[in-house]
């Protein structure tokens, strides 16, 4: 194999097992629902202020439901990933902020009319196992056990440290949103 292909597998691999084990604990270890891929850009904005409030901003995205309507947002985001790595350049790992800052950093595409910004973790969210069109939903026994056993033991331990801490804090902004959906949304 290419040693550029392989260095570009790796790095994926990495990532999704880094997005993977935060919401492995901001879901409470499965214990907790999350908002589902369906939810708009729930996740993403809980991802986006635990990740903010771990390295020290002040600055937050705000709740998914602020964001409709307001077409700004995504550079917003951009600018306060950027921003909140250059308060804490030194907190996390240079592979850990490699893949936080690629995989979070949102790209806008054109298609066909069609309009949308996305990053790699949306894309992982794409994939992750849900019941489809339900608003919150709680993540797969074997998916919770296959994360515990075969993932988690994957990462160093500075890398877990960091990927707990920012789901810990990240549950907290899931039960906000979790808690907003039930009582707005009646699917």
């Amino acid at each position: 194999m290419d040693p550029k292909v392989k260095e570009i597998l790796d790095e994926n691999r990495f990532q999704w097992n880094v997005f993977r084990t935060i919401l492995y604990f901001a879901s409470a270890k499965g214990k907790n629902p999350i908002p589902s891929p369906w939810a708009g850009n729930a996740l993403f904005c809980e991802l986006m202020d635990a990740l903010l409030e771990y390295l020290g901003s002040e600055e937050k995205l705000g709740s998914f439901n602020g964001l409709y309507g307001f077409d700004g947002w995504q550079l917003i985001s951009n600018r306060l990933l950027e921003k909140s790595f250059e308060i804490s350049p030194n907190k996390m790992n240079p592979a850990l902020t490699k893949v936080l800052l690629k995989g979070l950093e949102l790209h806008f595409h054109s298609d066909h009319g069609e309009k949308w910004h996305s990053c790699s973790f949306k894309i992982f969210l794409d994939v992750l196992p849900s019941i489809a069109f339900e608003s919150t939903f709680a993540l797969f026994s074997g998916w919770i056990e296959e994360t515990a056993q075969k993932i988690i033991p994957l990462l160093d331990a500075d890398t877990l440290r960091h990927c707990e801490a920012i789901g810990n804090l990240m549950e907290k902004h899931v039960k906000r949103d979790v808690e907003y959906i039930r009582e707005n949304y009646y699917w």
